[in-house]
């Protein structure tokens, strides 16, 4: 309840007024009752009166600009402004608030994302190693050292064969170039292994003394030779050939029924040699005993770049 004091336009002296301000609602419409007591100093008697406003007085009664009729009174109106720390919070709760504003765009469902994390991991340093055995790397039957080829296995195919061996390969100058005790630890870690010093039942238990692989190298070059012996047995037969079949010339030491065999000149063969078909069988004898004598050439030469490589190891 607020209780206004209402100054009225006449005072009697020596009357004191006493206003009290209620509430009354009068037909819907708010009216305010003022009690008045008037005290007479002479009489010292309290009267009191109740005045009703007029309700068509409260109803036409307006104000200025910059007032408000409250309890029938005219009342200023004051703003009050907002405290300097009061605008500061406001301030800074609007810059904290985040952005509302969606972007209407929607993202193409059936196109993969682009922003995808970085999936790279950070390159690990790893810690310097001096010893031997962090400077030695293996990787299909080939030893290394620091990433350098030291031995190993070398596929080759030799000549006149057509189907793959396993052959050698060594870096010379670098396994000079190791300590004695690094030669040593490869030795006996690495080449002592059964993938390059193996053995079998046909070679001694010792691969230092005969290895499978020197057996291989040994068996190729036995084959080659055989064969390269039955292209020159069988050139030596027909090399007469020729001039047999021209002329009818029979080598000494030789007879005719032998000169058909080697000829294929018999009638019951079922075709006879000509000049150009003993001449084919001749150059592909020369072909093939070239090609054997390579083989031979290259199986020795791994079969050396083997023991070579051991005894390097072994100083």
């Amino acid at each position: 309840m607020k209780i206004l004091t209402i100054i009225g336009s006449y005072i009697k002296t020596h009357i004191i007024t006493t206003a009290v301000v209620g509430t009354v609602v009068v037909g819907g419409t708010i009216a305010t009752p003022i009690i008045v007591n008037n005290i007479n100093d002479n009489q010292n008697k309290v009267n009191t009166e109740i005045k009703e406003p007029n309700k068509q007085e409260v109803e036409n009664k307006t104000c200025e600009d910059g007032y408000e009729l409250v309890d029938n009174e005219c009342m200023e109106i004051k703003q009050e402004e907002p405290k300097e720390n009061e605008t500061n919070n406001e301030n800074t709760t609007n810059t904290n608030k985040p952005n509302t504003n969606t972007s209407t765009t929607k993202p193409n469902n059936n196109k993969p994302s682009t922003n995808k994390p970085n999936t790279t991991k950070p390159q690990e340093t790893k810690p310097t190693c001096n010893d031997i055995s962090c400077k030695i790397t293996e990787s299909n039957r080939v030893v290394y050292y620091e990433g350098k080829m030291l031995f190993g296995i070398k596929v080759f195919q030799p000549s006149g064969y057509g189907y793959d061996v396993d052959g050698w390969q060594y870096n010379s100058s670098l396994i000079q170039s190791l300590s004695k005790e690094e030669r040593n630890y490869i030795f006996n870690n690495y080449f002592k292994k059964e993938t390059y010093c193996d053995t079998n039942h046909r070679t001694s238990t010792n691969c230092l003394v005969y290895s499978a692989f020197e057996e291989r190298m040994d068996d190729l070059n036995k084959g080659s030779k055989d064969e390269i012996y039955q292209y020159s047995q069988n050139t030596k037969y027909i090399t007469s050939c020729i001039a047999y079949i021209q002329n009818g010339t029979i080598p000494e030491g030789y007879d005719k029924n032998t000169m058909d065999g080697n000829c294929h000149q018999r009638d019951t063969d079922t075709f006879k040699w000509t000049v150009e078909d003993v001449q084919h069988n001749l150059n592909e004898d020369a072909r093939l005993t070239k090609l054997h004598t390579k083989s031979i050439n290259e199986c020795k030469s791994h079969k050396q770049a083997y023991q070579t490589t051991r005894s390097l190891l072994q100083k």
